[in-house]
């Protein structure tokens, strides 16, 4: 279970980097960072049965 949380922290983190760096010069790479946070967390709610 603790992963999940750590998992929501990672995509909560990248997603106010994202919002940080929107329009500007970072923007590409906090898009990146979000996407592999959120496919961490899919997966570990997936690995705990909280997803199909």
């Amino acid at each position: 279970m603790t992963d999940i949380m750590e998992a929501c922290r990672q995509v909560a983190n990248a997603a106010d980097t994202l919002a940080q760096a929107k329009f500007g010069v970072g923007e590409i790479a906090a898009r990146k960072s979000l996407e592999r946070a959120a496919t961490f967390l899919g997966r570990a709610m997936r690995k705990h049965g909280r997803m199909p």
